[in-house]
C-alpha cells in the first residue's frame, strides 16, 4: 500500500495577517518568511494529527481489494474514484453507491463493496487498485477548527522566534507539548 499527496491545499489554514497579529508583528516585510513557517507548521501538524486541515487530494494504491479500504487522511469529504486493473489488465472504474459505499463518519473512513456485491478480481501486479479522495475541513481557512489553527500559529511562532539551532530544553518541550495537546484530541490513530 502507498499513500501519496496528489494536490496539496490551495490555501493555508492560517492567514499571514492572523499570524502577524498573533506574534505582534506590525510590518509586512517578512510575510514570505512567515508564509513558509505556516506551510511547514501546517504540514507537521497534519502529519502528527493524521488530519488534513484544508482540502487536498490523496491517492492510495493497493495490490488487491481488501475486505474494507481504510482511508487514514481525514476528514474525507468525497471519494474521487476507485479504479482497478481487471484480470485482463484493463483499467476499470467503479461507481459509488452502485459498486461501493463510503462510510465517512468512521475513523478511519471506510469503503466497502456495495451490500450484496463483492470486490471484482484484479490482475496479479503491484498497485492494481487505486483510490483517490479529497480530505479536509473545507477549501478556506474559515472552515478549519480553531485548535488546528492555534497549533499552527504556536509552532510557526516558535520557529519565528528561534531561527537557528536550538538547545532542547523546557521551552522547546513546552511548545511541543502545547502543540500536541491541541492536536491529540482528534488524532487519527492507525492500528
Amino acid at each position: 500500500m502507498s499513500i501519496t499527496l496528489v494536490t496539496d491545499s490551495l490555501v493555508e489554514p492560517v492567514e499571514i495577517a492572523d499570524l502577524r497579529d498573533f506574534l505582534r508583528i506590525t510590518h509586512a516585510h517578512e510575510d514570505v518568511f512567515l508564509a513558509s513557517l505556516v506551510n511547514a507548521a501546517r504540514k507537521w501538524c497534519e502529519d502528527v494529527s493524521g488530519r488534513q486541515f484544508v482540502n487536498a487530494s490523496w491517492k492510495m494504491s493497493l495490490d488487491s481489494f481488501p475486505t474494507e479500504i481504510l482511508l487514514y487522511k481525514l476528514p474525507v469529504s468525497s471519494v474521487t474514484h476507485v479504479k482497478y486493473n481487471d484480470v485482463d489488465d484493463v483499467q476499470q472504474t467503479l461507481v459509488e453507491n452502485t459498486d461501493y459505499e463510503v462510510d465517512k463518519l468512521s475513523e478511519p473512513s471506510r469503503i466497502h463493496a456495495w451490500p450484496g456485491l463483492s470486490w471484482p478480481s484484479t490482475n496479479d501486479h503491484y498497485h492494481a487498485v487505486e483510490v483517490q479522495w479529497v480530505a479536509g475541513h473545507g477549501a478556506t481557512p474559515g472552515t478549519v477548527p480553531q485548535n488546528y489553527k492555534q497549533a499552527v500559529m504556536i509552532l510557526a511562532g516558535h520557529w519565528y522566534e528561534n531561527r537557528g539551532l536550538m538547545l532542547v530544553g523546557k521551552a522547546a518541550a513546552d511548545v511541543k507539548l502545547t502543540v500536541e495537546a491541541l492536536l491529540m484530541e482528534d488524532r487519527v490513530w492507525q492500528f
